[in-house]
């Protein structure tokens, strides 16, 4: 993210280092063409040692401090750069060295993640005289209050920053990034689709752009659209576990319940997320593949351990199955299947009233199923059920419905 214009802002300390040195070659020379070797080789750790012999022994010299925090930041020691880069604008002697220090003090705070006091002091070099005479600063200045403003949470400001940009058709990949990602954060997912296209159109091998993009168009409710960029960044990341996810999520959407088992499945082979194996089990319950469905909400659980929606949908799953004579109950009656399988219900089902914010007559319908149920069995009936309880995959809601085809078959 940094990469770009950094590169540019040490290319031109460089320049201006070497013209340092020549004025001031006659002071601690050796140790100045040190420091000039180090920093050239991009050794900054080294360099910076220099450079702080040189301010102990010019303590005044506002360029030993700036070069030393120069050195200091791109060797990663953010917080001893930004000292000597405020030891350097102390110092100063006219507008041009108060810019300078201001744009590296914004350029460190940024690298550290330190956005708003990245911020701060772009602002203080945009306001100096020099800044309108440094042409080749201000594309970089634009890019790290414009990031800065963005993980600040200032969407619109950071938009309209990179705006002349990204309308003249010369915005960087990042910087198309930044602003799809600022439309996301104001919920305007279709202008996100529009400028994320950009990035992709520039580089298909862009990862990060091609999950913009799609999850864009979910968040729009476009999932054939999610299926088809998705299917299309795979070609270029095929082992990535997020697109196999997020292909799958839209594939459950569009009721293609079989193809989004295989995109969810491939997902997890690649790594596991919870979250996956959620909407897996959330998949597999709708098919009517229940023992499957609790497996993958098994292995989901300790990510929603307060989440009592989560629960439900776990202790449905326990209560539609209708339990067969499989390995996992190998040895046990029928009867005691179907018990196991309804306590397993009703535990659930007590968390999710424990945390508070279920919803109480969606339990409370799945609970009296399973009393009657467990009454049947005690009776020594047969249980063949005549009515399903659903669970409305988008609204949450439980409704009794007849089934056509018995439970058993």
């Amino acid at each position: 993210m940094h990469s770009s214009h950094s590169s540019k802002l040490i290319a031109v300390a460089t320049a201006v280092l070497l013209a340092v040195l020549v004025v001031c070659a006659s002071a601690q020379d050796e140790t100045l063409d040190k420091a000039k070797r180090a920093f050239q080789s991009k050794r900054y750790a080294e360099a910076a040692t220099h450079f702080r012999a040189i301010t102990e022994e010019f303590p005044d010299w506002s360029y030993g401090f700036f070069y030393l925090g120069l050195s200091q930041k791109n060797a990663g020691q953010f917080d001893q750069a930004a000292r000597s880069f405020k030891r350097a604008s102390d110092l100063a002697n006219n507008e041009n060295e108060m810019f300078g220090a201001s744009l590296e003090l914004a350029d460190t705070y940024y690298r550290k993640q330190d956005y708003r006091n990245a911020i701060k002091y772009i602002l203080e070099a945009k306001r100096r005289k020099s800044a309108n005479r440094y042409n080749a600063n201000r594309k970089n200045m634009r890019t790290i209050e414009g990031i800065s403003r963005y993980h600040q949470g200032q969407y619109q400001q950071a938009i309209n920053i990179f705006k002349p940009e990204v309308d003249s058709g010369n915005a960087s990949a990042n910087v198309l990034r930044t602003v799809a990602k600022c439309y996301q954060g104001l919920n305007q997912n279709s202008r996100a689709v529009s400028v994320i296209k950009l990035a992709v159109k520039k580089d298909p091998n862009d990862l990060a752009a091609h999950l913009i993009l799609v999850k864009s168009q979910l968040n729009t409710s476009n999932w054939s659209e999610g299926v088809s960029s998705a299917e299309y960044a795979l070609q270029y990341h095929d082992r990535n576990w997020e697109l196999h996810y997020l292909k799958g999520r839209a594939q459950y959407k569009l009721g293609r319940l079989r193809a989004a088992v295989s995109s969810l499945r491939t997902s997890l082979s690649i790594r596991h997320q919870d979250k996956v194996s959620k909407l897996l089990g959330d998949v597999y319950r709708d098919q009517g593949e229940y023992l499957k469905a609790t497996d993958a909400y098994n292995t989901a659980q300790r990510s929603y351990t307060d989440d009592p929606g989560f629960y439900t949908s776990f202790a449905y799953a326990w209560y539609m199955y209708v339990p067969k004579d499989t390995e996992k109950y190998k040895g046990k009656s029928e009867e005691s299947r179907y018990f196991l399988a309804l306590n397993n219900a009703n535990d659930l089902l007590e968390a999710a009233r424990k945390l508070g914010g279920a919803d109480r007559s969606q339990i409370s319908t799945i609970l009296d199923g399973i009393g009657n149920k467990r009454d049947r069995l005690a009776k020594g009936e047969v249980i063949v059920e005549e009515y399903e309880i659903f669970i409305d995959p988008e609204t949450g809601k439980v409704e009794k419905r007849k089934i056509v085809k018995n439970q058993d078959q």
